[in-house]
């Protein structure tokens, strides 16, 4: 049975049909059941899974340390990680193809802190970005908390870091997963906001050939 809350304009409670009537984030909404389920395997979704496959597949190790704090405050109906795949999911070809160039940690009003050096090295369980400090600079300021995000490609993992660092340090380090070894690609980004979250700062991009 259904319900119809505030009249024809109001929000529905249970299924009429094949629609079916819910709330998302406190927005009534209606949603149509399909009448049969299939698995198209066109060569443009089967494109589409791969993205969202690679795309996942990169963010959920990062979703708390850097996503969540970086999206979810300015998301407009949505969550962040959603907020984060609709504005990178197109840079996502495969799980070993990406457009790294294009992927943004951060977006927002404020200006990227350029990456002036990352230091990786055979061996080395750790990567360290290095910037200049310009805090006082548009929007920027010296207590601006700094978040580090790095894809080894060659060896499929991701990871970022997001500690105490501020704009005024100048560097910032992160930990991976494994081990970087001769010869390894690592898209290297960095992020910030306002301390309070009330600014985000767009993200800046290095590759950083081990």
């Amino acid at each position: 049975m259904a319900r119809m809350y505030q009249g024809i304009l109001g929000g529905l409670s249970g299924k009429i049909g094949n629609v079916v009537g819910s709330s998302w984030k406190g927005i009534p909404v209606l949603k149509t059941k399909p009448l049969s389920v299939a698995n198209p395997q066109t060569a443009a979704q089967i494109a589409q899974r791969d993205k969202m496959e690679a795309i996942m597949f990169y963010a959920l190790p990062v979703l708390a340390t850097l996503i969540k704090p970086l999206w979810d405050r300015f998301a407009s109906k949505m969550s962040g990680i959603n907020a984060f795949i609709s504005d990178n999911i197109a840079y996502f070809t495969s799980v070993n193809e990406l457009i790294p160039a294009s992927i943004r940690i951060s977006s927002g009003k404020g200006a990227a802190v350029a990456i002036d050096s990352v230091d990786a090295t055979n061996g080395q369980k750790s990567v360290q970005f290095i910037w200049t400090p310009n805090g006082g600079t548009g929007f920027a300021l010296d207590t601006d908390e700094m978040y580090a995000m790095v894809i080894n490609i060659d060896n499929t993992e991701s990871a970022a870091q997001h500690t105490i660092t501020t704009r005024v340090s100048g560097s910032i380090e992160v930990d991976l997963p494994s081990n970087v070894t001769t010869g390894d690609r690592l898209y290297c980004y960095l992020g910030a906001r306002r301390a309070d979250g009330t600014v985000i700062f767009d993200s800046s991009y290095l590759l950083k050939t081990v």
